[in-house]
Parts: C-alpha cells; sequence; structure tokens
C-alpha cells in the first residue's frame, strides 16, 4: 500500500555568521510517495533529483530570452551591443548545460536515478527559484534571473552594489507575482555539506 509522506526539508538552510537564514526549504513540503529515511544519500539524492529540475529549467528559460533578442537593428553600434547580449545569454544557457550535466554526473555517483525533467507553470515550491516562463528579454525578467543567481547575503559585496541588487529583487517579486525569489545556491551549499563532510555527510560504502 502506497502511503504518502510529508518531508520537512529544513535541510537545505544557510546558516550565515548573523544566524538569519535564507529562504529555506524548512517551509516546503514534499509530498512523497514512497518511505525514505532521512540519510545523507537520500538526502542528496533529492536535492540533487531538484537541482537537475532548476538547472533544467533556467537552461531553457536563458534559451529563449537569448533568441528573443533582435539582431537587425541598423545602427551599427546598436546591433553590436545587441549581438554582445544575445552572446552573453547563449552562454549563460551553456553554463546551465554543463551544471545539469554535473547534477547528472553526481545522480549516478550515488546510484540515484538520472532526472532530466525540468518544473512546468504554474508549478509552485520552495525549491525552485521563481515560477517558469517563457518570456522575451526585458527588465523584469532579467531581474528575475539576476536575484536567483546572486549570493543570498551581502558578505564581500560592497554595499553600492548590494544595495542595487536589493532594488532588482523587489522588480524581480513584482515579476514573479509577488512571490519572492528563491536562490539557487542554497540547494548547493547543502550538497556541499553532504559531499564533503565525511563524518555525518556522504561515505564510500
Amino acid at each position: 500500500m502506497t502511503k504518502t509522506y510529508e518531508i520537512p526539508l529544513e535541510v537545505l538552510v544557510c546558516q550565515p555568521p548573523s544566524e538569519a537564514a535564507i529562504a529555506t526549504l524548512e517551509l516546503a513540503k514534499l509530498p512523497l510517495s514512497f518511505e525514505i529515511e532521512r540519510n545523507p544519500r537520500d538526502e542528496a539524492a533529492l536535492l540533487l533529483t531538484v537541482a537537475a529540475e532548476v538547472e533544467h529549467a533556467l537552461m531553457v528559460q536563458y534559451l529563449y530570452a537569448a533568441y528573443s533578442v533582435r539582431d537587425d537593428q541598423t545602427n551599427h553600434e546598436t546591433r553590436g551591443r545587441v549581438r554582445s547580449l544575445y552572446q552573453r545569454l547563449a552562454q549563460l544557457a551553456r553554463e546551465e548545460m554543463g551544471h545539469l550535466m554535473t547534477v547528472q554526473n553526481l545522480l549516478h555517483l550515488i546510484g540515484a536515478p538520472l532526472n532530466f525533467e525540468r518544473e512546468d507553470s504554474p508549478f509552485e515550491s520552495k525549491l525552485y527559484p521563481f515560477r517558469f516562463k517563457l518570456e522575451p528579454l526585458s527588465k523584469q525578467s532579467l531581474a528575475k534571473y539576476i536575484t536567483a543567481e546572486r549570493p543570498a547575503e551581502q558578505g564581500d559585496i560592497d554595499d553600492k552594489t548590494w544595495q542595487r541588487l536589493l532594488y532588482i529583487a523587489k522588480i524581480a517579486r513584482r515579476a514573479n507575482d509577488g512571490r519572492p525569489i528563491q536562490h539557487v545556491g542554497a540547494i548547493y551549499e547543502r550538497l556541499i555539506e553532504l559531499f564533503g563532510n565525511a563524518e555525518e555527510g556522504l561515505k564510500d560504502q
């Protein structure tokens, strides 16, 4: 008989020195249709599966945004700037492809099934940075990409740049139907702990 359990994902909490937790998976409950023990390998498999869907979704959205940039400008200078913008977006998409393959390799390493699915709109979860949406490049869509990819805490970022990033985050939230943007790095923070901690993390069997 299949039972559904809700696993609280508080494991994905980044604790900065100030002990102020960033957007966590503690608020997200994943309904799972199978029984699962809370051990490092299962936790890593779950987070890597989510990471694969996040990278896949970002890759598709970056590609769509790149090909939405028109290169038929008559002004030579404008055409050059537009071409540069396209190349940057295309490079971001290629980087996401690399991230996706790295995640697949890690899934294979721990013996978990590979995952090439991606989130679909209007699916919502604290696990995903923002609602999936194929849209032309705009200030609003770019704000979502920047906010999702930036660090959750200021760290070494200078005050002026950080204030600009916070302003961009407000634009991103409005563009995401008023919902806050989650930071992709939170998933990898926890995965680094799992793969790097010899005592409490993953161990060679």
